[in-house]
């Protein structure tokens, strides 16, 4: 009597571990670069955003100011600051910039800005420096705007600036 070895095709239990055990490292290993790609993504499309904030907020504070009278450094908070009929200010409140007007303040960003700056130098008092930051993600915006209703402001830098508002034409 001869015993006969049932011979069917299939796979061993070993083949079925080792197939596993492969599988679940290619699988890591693809989870976690696209975990990384995920992070940095997030990274960057924040920065993105903040820094696009960051820029309309000095488009604004440009044109308002490229055009004021009256232009004053403040050394006080904006919500502190006293300004009469028809002025304005900017200034940086709870890391916001912030458009005070007629007692109101209009946030301008969210809060994300570290540094907001206002400086002048003695030989060019009809220009002004802005400087705003943002250190978490290293964006720094400068802009240097030439205030052609202004004769000269003082020398320094603060991080308010209130003026008088141009007649609006239109």
């Amino acid at each position: 009597m001869s015993k006969e070895i049932d011979r069917r095709k299939g796979l061993t239990l070993m083949e079925m571990v080792v197939t596993m055990a492969i599988a679940a490292v290619v699988l890591t290993i693809t989870l976690t670069i696209y975990n990384m790609w995920w992070k940095s993504y997030n990274n960057l499309s924040e920065k993105a955003v903040i820094e696009r904030e960051m820029t309309s907020a000095m488009e604004i504070i440009v044109k308002e100011l490229r055009l004021a009278k009256d232009v004053q450094n403040e050394n006080s908070n904006l919500e502190d600051l006293e300004l009469e009929s028809g002025e304005a200010a900017f200034g940086i409140e709870e890391k916001r910039i912030g458009y005070k007007v007629n007692d109101r303040i209009s946030y301008l960003t969210d809060p994300v800005v570290d540094t907001l700056l206002f400086t002048t130098e003695e030989n060019n008092k009809n220009f002004l420096e802005i400087r705003i930051a943002n250190s978490k993600y290293g964006i720094v915006l400068t802009s240097k705007v030439k205030l052609l209703n202004v004769v000269e402001i003082s020398e320094g830098s603060s991080s308010a600036i209130s003026f008088l508002g141009a007649d609006k034409f239109f």
